[in-house]
Parts: structure tokens; sequence; C-alpha cells
């Protein structure tokens, strides 16, 4: 047998590794109950978009309790925070990202306190692990964040924070979603929202019709207009949108109307091209009606490019722990998140895990009966282990962060 003097550092190193991965899952796994008891309290008590006070008071709270240091109220938002802990000088920064923002009326069907709860347990388990390796004597330097992150369904919170200088300094974000299929990778849509307001003219639309200039025209020629242009834009962009506003009684000329449009693409770039083509539409409209315009443009959400060594590690992490797990690089799922943004602007990598059978969609009533289902509960561990798993490999093999550091100008 070897003794310690002739044990060579690439050993000690390996050692070392695997002794912090026990250390992790045993960490995160000694938290399950408060860990499962947070996420169906934010499950019950569901909060619309930036005003996730409970939720981001409950994950805050527990992050503290377990030696973090967090700032709460980041970015001018109320319920937006970064959770630290620094192990040591000068390590990597890894960070996790917390979603806790509810649907309006069937509350958590996109699973985001299964999202906020597996970032916590990442964050707490990892964080945990690289204490007790100090106080053994194998100190190991790093950063360790979590991310709680606002209003996902469509506030943007995400972008608001990365704008502010929250991720600053962060080298490699992971995240998960649950749904019906356990797979890692793939890229998602960009989309842009846009909001058209037409002024018009009222009057009496039967006695004094050519008195009125009607906006309702105005937004239903605006309709039109796109559905002339979805023959001459890729068979990949969706451009979809309602009328929340056309008029009072229908004996008076609508003087208002309002619509709002979501357009997506796979690509950012395209994206920009197919939004002008719709201001235009909605120009238009306005013009042949005679109506004024007023264009209000949100936050866009940005293509997700996944960083390819990450996203391959987070694979087989995840398939250490007894997944089955498919790989969606090259795929585009048609939906969008900001968490483009960040993959945009730092390595990323994100796993999906199934809480429900294949068929079941997401923002349904049954996707959120299987938010808080013990599969459900299952995913929150499943997915902690292996973004935390994933964060220590970073955090300690320097030729895995080279590759990943240079793998993301590529993806970029």
């Amino acid at each position: 047998m070897l003794n310690a003097a002739n044990r060579s550092p690439a050993k000690e190193r390996k050692e070392k590794t695997m002794d912090l991965r026990q250390l992790v899952l045993e960490e995160i796994d000694a938290r399950r109950e408060s860990i499962v008891a947070i996420s169906h309290d934010i499950h019950s008590h569901p909060e619309l978009g930036f005003e996730e006070f409970q939720a981001a008071r409950w994950l805050t709270g527990e992050l503290e309790r377990q030696g973090f240091r967090v700032e709460r109220g980041v970015a001018g938002m109320e319920t937006a925070f970064v959770a630290t802990a620094v192990f040591g000088q000068g390590g990597p920064a890894v960070g996790f990202i917390a979603e806790y923002d509810a649907l309006p009326e069937i509350g958590h069907a996109c699973g985001h306190n299964i999202i906020g709860t597996s970032a916590l347990a990442a964050g707490v388990g990892l964080a945990k692990a690289l204490a007790r390796a100090g106080q053994s004597g194998q100190p190991v330097a790093a950063t360790v964040k979590v991310f709680g992150t606002p209003y996902e369904e469509g506030g943007g919170g995400k972008i608001i924070m990365l704008d502010a200088g929250c991720f600053d300094g962060v080298q490699a974000v992971l995240s998960m979603h649950p749904g019906a299929r356990n797979s890692v990778g793939g890229g998602s849509t960009a989309v842009t929202p846009l909001t058209f307001k037409f002024k018009g003219k009222s009057a009496h639309a039967a006695a004094s019709p050519h008195e009125g200039i009607n906006a309702l025209d105005a937004a239903i020629l605006t309709f039109n207009g796109i559905n002339a242009l979805r023959q001459h834009v890729t068979s990949d962009t969706r451009i979809h949108g309602i009328i929340t506003h056309g008029g009072v009684a229908p004996n008076i000329v609508p003087e208002y109307a309002e619509a709002e449009f979501l357009v997506r693409s796979p690509s950012s770039e395209y994206l920009v091209v197919v939004r002008d083509k719709v201001k235009r539409c909605a120009q238009a409209g306005a013009d042949a009606a005679g109506a004024q315009l007023t264009i209000e443009e949100g936050l866009t959400y940005k293509d997700k490019r996944m960083n390819r060594p990450l996203e391959l590690a987070l694979k087989a992490e995840l398939e250490s722990l007894g997944l089955s797990v498919h790989d969606a690089h090259g795929t585009s799922m048609p939906a969008s998140t900001d968490l483009g943004n960040i993959s945009q602007a730092m390595p990323t990598a994100a796993c999906n895990i199934a809480i429900a059978d294949p068929g079941v969609p997401g923002h349904s009533r049954e996707m959120a009966v299987a938010a808080r289902s013990p599969r459900g509960d299952e995913a929150i561990f499943y997915s902690a282990k292996g973004m935390a798993l994933t964060a220590l490999r970073f955090i300690t093999d320097a030729s895995f962060r080279a590759g990943v550091a240079q793998a993301f100008p590529s993806a970029k």
C-alpha cells in the first residue's frame, strides 16, 4: 500500500474530489424535509411576477440560516436576491438559478416552486460540503451563489439583474426546469413582447360615423397585415397576439384600441428582422385607419445557447444518480426563457427533470398538480445533486474549467 508520501498530486486531488462528492450528496439529503416543506409552501401560496414576497422570504431565510450572506431587493426589484458563500480567496465562482413566480389562475403549473428549491438545495449542499472540507484540512477556494430571479413568466427578472451587474464575476451558471422528460441541453426561442396602442376619435356609429376615426379598425388591419406576413417568414417563427381593448359600446366609434403580441424566433438575430416587420404592419394599420400609433416594446428574451462541456458534465452527473437523460443538444424548444440572456453572457447549462408523464403539457393544471407530487419532490433532489456535482467539478478541475471557457465564445 502506498503511504501518503508516495501518493501523486493527481491521485490526491482525485481522492479529495471523491470525498467532496459524497459530502455534497450527504448535505443535500440531510435537508430533504425542510427543502420539500419550502417547495410545498411556495406551491400552496402562488404569487405572480414581482409579487413573490413570501417565496423570496422563505428561500432567503433558509439560505441565511445555512450561512449565506443574502442581498435582498437587488437590481431595483423587491423580490430579487443574491445569496453568496465564499471559501478562501480567488476561487472559481458558480451560480444556481432560483425561480419562484406563478402563473395567473393556474398557480405553479410551470413548477417554479421546484426550480427555486432545487437551486436552494444545490447551493446549500455544495457550500456545506466545501465548509466541511475546509474544517477537515482540505480547503477549496470557491464562491457559491444562489440567484433569486423574479418574474420569469414575462418580466425578465434575470435580464434586469444581468444588466445591473448581479452576475459579474460568475464563471458558470446551472439551472433546471421540471417537465415531462429528462433531458439536458437544447435551445429556446427568442421573444420580444410588443404592445400596440391605437388612438382614434369617437363619434356616433350610426348618425355620424364619418366624423370618427376607428381605432379598432387599425388593430384589426394590424392583425390582417401580420397574417399576410406569416407566409414570408421562416416556418419556425411564431407571432401571436390578442386585442386587449377594442371599444366600449357598438354604437360608439372606438377611439382607443390596444393589442399585445409576442414575436418569437429560434435566432435572436432573425427576431429583430421579424419584429421590425411586425411593427410596420401596425403602422400600416394605423395609417390606413387614420389613427395614431404608440408602440411599447418589452424586454427581449434571447435564445438559449448551452455550453457543451458544461451540459455534458451535467448529463453525466444526472446519469450517475440513476436517471436516463436525453441529450437535447441541437434542438430548440418553441418556448422562451430569460435564461437565454444569461447563457449568452456566461457559460450556462440546464436540465429538464420529468415530474409528469409524456404528453402532459407545461402551463396546465395537470402540471400544477405534478409540481407538488412525490415525483415532483424527487425532481428537486435529482436536479440539485446533478447541478451541485457539476459545479463541484467546475470548482476542482482546472482542465474542465478551461474547456468550459474555451467553448463559450463559439456558443456565444
